[in-house]
């Protein structure tokens, strides 16, 4: 079973950290050769996400690792068709799994808006970007999200997880208050307190 992602933004505007964006290739080709030589030579079994830096240039490839879990992105290649959860259940329950080859079909628009609109939040309070540049960053965000077919968090079927991950990206209210005023001090006491420590 197989599913090729790329990763076309993550959550830093440097293009490191987490996927934010991105959309399936065909999972045959190179890459699967590369993967499946690896995991013959590391006699690996069960699932897992192999991770590739490929130069759009000359197409070569650097291998970066295996997770042995699929973790955040496991919404992915559910929706894809490739069902590794239960996969993974029989393998461990010792239940025989069906080993015939699985794609994932290509063309499949994928966001994590939680870390896009974290990822932003904390670029602004790094003074990396602008309040203009991060209000254009949050309506292009929105705009992935709404012509997504697949969301890290977010389903249909159970709202709640993808709202209360959206609001842990959200500022507190409660920071904003101000404190309230200490009562005034004449020049006298207050040295007397700094004499006195």
């Amino acid at each position: 079973k197989s599913l090729h992602a790329l990763i076309e933004r993550t959550d830093f505007i440097d293009g490191t950290g987490l996927a934010v964006e991105g959309v399936t290739l065909d999972a045959k080709g190179d890459l699967l050769e590369q993967t499946k030589r690896l995991l013959r030579a590391l006699n690996y079994s069960g699932i897992g996400c192999a991770q590739f830096l490929v130069d759009e240039e000359t197409n070569e490839t650097s291998f970066l690792e295996i997770n042995p879990r699929i973790a955040g992105n496991h919404a992915l290649p559910e929706f894809a068709g490739l069902d590794l959860g239960n996969f993974l259940l029989d393998q461990a329950l010792n239940i025989p799994v069906d080993l015939s080859p699985v794609y994932g079909r290509a063309g499949i628009k994928y966001c994590w808006t939680g870390g896009d609109f974290m990822g932003i939040k904390l670029a602004l309070l790094r003074k990396e970007i602008s309040i203009i540049t991060a209000l254009k960053m949050i309506a292009r965000a929105i705009f992935i999200a709404l012509r997504s077919d697949v969301h890290m968090v977010f389903s249909k079927k159970d709202i709640k997880p993808a709202f209360l991950a959206l609001a842990q990206t959200m500022p507190r209210l409660d920071r904003w208050k101000r404190p309230p005023n200490p009562a005034p001090q004449d020049a006298k006491t207050s040295l007397m307190q700094s004499v006195n420590k």
